[in-house]
């Protein structure tokens, strides 16, 4: 019997294997592609109309093989349309699927090959057969290709046709043997039937989960006693009510309606409902539905797994409790240390102030350094008790972030303004590097960002014993670059980096760096000092901006700490013009830092002018004449003769001398430089200060040469 059944299924693939001719199936390339082409359509429609043709075909699918990689591609494949997103597309590898093993079958010289009883995602039973579509093709390449056909057949319908066979057989057995033995052999059919009923329905009676059968519209018609001792009946008073009475509160219309579609496609439901005891008390359910269909393929029958998860409501209200407990003791924290740190703040600051005017009195040796101490301590005490507050603030949700107009390169210049003195005292060079297209303005926080970049500016000095810190700026992205969307038209996201040459930080302990109070070393904190809140903050700070940081670091080689914002633009947003006085203008840079000297001849010549770039050992042979103006970093104007000589030079030409001076230099340093120069200027330099003054400075030479 099974074997005239298995025989059937091969006759029929082999004659729906015609219906796909070996010139049309070769045109289509295997490829994605294919899904959008009239040949693919044709095909499609055509494997439908074969299924809707037999009542027990439910998938038809084209495969190729390409012999020279082995590998195996779906062509075009139809099934049901509730299955329509698990259906293979054009273009899916089936490389090591179930199919893999059929298709090499074929491959291997045979006529056709059968995969009998797998189940599918609806744990479904079916039967596939295969065959060759044609003969393999000869591509351009000279390699062959084998087109194969898959179709699957309901396995319960081939299974009730070879019962039918064997009735059928048993029938013409009892006919020819006679009544006695045809009964025995039907009877020893039975007794195996009713063997395993039995066993699978002790099974049922035994477990403790709850367990109901019922039809398609809700009537009892099995409980098993696990059922029965969670809702508090006995089961004959069970029988034939509707087990939605249970149910505490109906669900909407539209829900019932929708589960119940899902249900008759045969697919199983999970929810969770309330569900009345006997005595009247109420307990939580999460409940299975699973849809049993009959011999006609409708579902006429529901299984019900009934679970009280009256436990593990308990355990999540008690953590949900603990959660809340847990936030307000958070937020009672968070005001007490608020209050604390205003009410500890004003003295402080006043203790700061009272230093800094006592040390601006006449003070022996003795009493400066006690000055000094009481102005650094009382400085130190101020920073934590600021960092304590914002702190606070932020796990308070009491930071608000207020977007205005700012400028980007303001607010660089404003932040090396304000760690400039505390760079000098180590001879920290500081640096920046801003990318030409970004814009002049932006709409921002600017305060919030601008504290960011303190922090990391601040870190960066404390944490370098000599070096450099430099902060980059560029665009990641705009708005303006490309789609449609009016709401992103105007916003640009923009990346800032602080790298330096400090001491560094391990792998496995800068992704610790952004937890509050954490440092990365213990002696950190009596070597440098500080709380370790200043990253913690500005990663929320960078959050409410809409971006994200992140370092890259190494011991002994320092770190970049890189983050991003995202900002919106002002209507006439652009980058910064480029000024004509210096368009023909020849401008020396003179430093001893390769840094600074390369971000002077950067920002100098992005205004137009021709530059150049020498140290202070180049003195010497200088030909000044070739040079419309000088810029002179002070850090690198020693005392020695090569200096002297260097400005003896420039007196006699006139050549005008703009110097660069660190913002802590005291006035007698001041005045001891003023006499070489005919402008000084601050450094960190402000440049567009410094064009200014070089556009006045080489005026008179450029309009010389114009004439």
């Amino acid at each position: 019997m099974y074997k005239n059944q298995r025989g059937k299924l091969e006759a029929g693939v082999l004659h729906y294997a015609l219906a796909f001719p070996i010139d049309e199936v070769s045109q289509l390339t295997g490829l994605p592609g294919d899904a959008d082409s009239k040949l693919y359509d044709e095909i499609s429609e055509r494997q439908a109309e074969l299924l809707d043709s037999h009542p027990a075909l439910a998938f038809m699918e084209l495969i190729r093989l390409d012999r020279r990689s082995g590998r195996i591609v779906c062509l075009a494949a139809t099934g049901p349309g509730e299955e329509a997103a698990r259906v293979p597309r054009a273009g899916d590898s089936l490389d090591g699927t179930p199919d893999a093993r059929p298709v090499l079958e074929l491959a291997g010289g045979a006529k056709t090959a059968v995969r009998l009883f797998h189940r599918d995602w609806l744990d479904k039973r079916w039967v596939s057969a295969y065959a060759r579509a044609g003969e393999p093709q000869e591509p351009v390449n000279g390699e062959p290709l084998m087109n194969v056909l898959r179709y699957d057949v309901d396995a319960s319908y081939w299974i009730r046709h070879i019962s039918e066979s064997v009735l059928w057989r048993v029938f013409t057995v009892w006919v020819a043997l006679g009544l006695p033995f045809a009964a025995y052999t039907l009877g020893r059919f039975r007794n195996r039937q009713s063997v395993r009923l039995r066993e699978f329905g002790e099974a049922i009676e035994q477990t403790k989960t709850a367990i109901v059968i019922s039809s398609f519209d809700s009537v009892i018609n099995y409980v098993n006693p696990a059922f029965c001792a969670q809702i508090g009946y006995e089961k004959n008073e069970l029988m034939g009510l509707k087990w939605r009475i249970w149910r505490c509160a109906e669900p909407e219309p539209r829900e019932i309606e929708r589960r119940l579609e899902i249900l008759r496609t045969g697919a199983s439901v999970e929810v969770e409902w309330e569900f009345c005891r006997k005595d009247g008390r109420t307990y939580p359910v999460r409940t299975t539905l699973t849809p049993v269909r009959n011999e006609s393929g409708s579902v006429d029958t529901m299984i019900l797994v009934i679970v009280d998860i009256t436990g593990q409501k308990k355990r999540d209200a008690a953590l949900l409790l603990e959660k809340e407990q847990a936030e307000q003791m958070d937020r009672a924290k968070s005001v007490f240390l608020h209050a604390m740190s205003e009410e500890v703040g004003v003295p402080l600051r006043n203790l700061v102030a009272l230093s800094g005017s006592l040390r601006a009195m006449p003070l022996n040796s003795e009493q400066e350094g006690y000055a000094e101490i009481i102005q650094k301590s009382t400085g130190t005490l101020v920073r934590l008790t600021d960092d304590i507050l914002d702190f606070s603030h932020i796990t308070a949700g009491q930071v608000k972030i207020s977007p205005v107009l700012a400028e980007p390169r303001v607010l660089i210049e404003e932040t090396l303004d304000i760690v400039a003195p505390q760079a000098a005292q180590k001879n920290i060079v500081l640096l920046r590097n801003i990318m030409r297209d970004v814009p002049r303005a932006i709409i921002i926080d600017g305060t919030r960002l601008r504290q960011v970049l303190l922090n990391l500016a601040g870190n960066a000095i404390k944490f370098t014993k000599n070096g450099e810190v430099e902060i980059r700026l560029k665009v990641i992205s705009s708005g303006n670059a490309g789609g449609n969307d009016p709401a992103n038209r105007n916003r640009m996201s923009l990346l800032f980096s602080v790298r330096d040459t400090g001491i560094g930080i391990a792998r496995e302990d800068q992704e610790k760096l952004f937890i509050p109070f954490w440092q990365a070393d213990s002696t950190n904190v009596r070597r440098y000092g500080g709380a370790g809140l200043g990253l913690a903050i500005s990663r929320h700070l960078i959050h409410m901006l809409g971006g994200d940081i992140c370092v890259e670091s190494e011991p002994g080689k320092g770190s970049v700490f890189h983050f991003s914002v995202t900002c919106e633009l002002p209507p006439d947003a652009a980058p910064p013009e480029t000024m004509p006085e210096l368009e023909r203008a020849r401008i020396l840079v003179v430093s001893d830092c390769p840094g600074l000297a390369s971000e002077l001849r950067r920002e100098i010549s992005a205004r137009g002018a021709a530059t150049a770039a020498i140290s202070p050992d180049d003195f010497d042979g200088l030909d000044c004449d070739t040079w419309d103006a000088i810029v002179v970093d002070c850090g690198a104007a020693r005392d020695d003769g090569a200096w002297r000589g260097f400005v003896e030079k420039i007196t006699l030409r006139t050549i005008p001398i703009i110097g660069l001076m660190d913002t802590g230099a005291d006035a007698m340093a001041r005045l001891r430089m003023s006499g070489a120069f005919c402008a000084l200027l601050p450094k960190p330099a402000h440049y567009d200060e410094l064009v200014r003054a070089l556009a006045n400075a080489t005026r008179t030479a450029l309009e010389g040469r114009r004439a």
